[in-house]
């Protein structure tokens, strides 16, 4: 793992509330919902096995928080974010069916069934059904 020294101020600052508050909480007690939530933003930010690994979480946990998690702690902009995306599905019939998987790095991923058709057409559905993945 990297040194402390090059670890983003954030993650030194919610690594040091983590610290604290086990070397404070009762036995058996649970994480609590506002150092869950940091930890969740943090991962989505910076990767689920980084956050996980520096604060002693649970990947998976931390995994299906990231993905699923709070929508109002998602860092991406309303206005980034397309409501509804209708695909003319006539052109694909009578193709090859195939499934396209698209990933951002921050965790989030989507995956899609179609009944098939040429990579560049693929990559134009993709596009227009998440955005231009940045």
């Amino acid at each position: 793992m990297k040194s402390q020294q090059s670890l983003p101020e954030e993650l030194k600052q919610i690594q040091r509330r983590f610290n604290q508050w086990r070397r404070t909480r009762s036995p058996g007690s649970r994480i609590p919902s506002t150092l869950w939530e940091e930890a969740t933003l943090l991962a989505r930010r910076h990767g689920v096995s980084r956050v996980a690994n520096l604060l002693g979480l649970d990947y998976p946990k931390l995994r299906e928080r990231a993905l699923v998690g709070d929508n109002a702690s998602d860092p991406t902009p309303a206005s980034q974010v397309p409501g509804f995306v209708e695909v003319d599905l006539q052109q694909w019939v009578g193709a090859a069916p195939c499934t396209i998987r698209i990933e951002k790095p921050g965790g989030s991923s989507m995956t899609v069934a179609l009944p098939g058709r040429s990579t560049g057409e693929l990559i134009q559905v993709a596009q227009g059904l998440w955005g231009q993945c940045s």
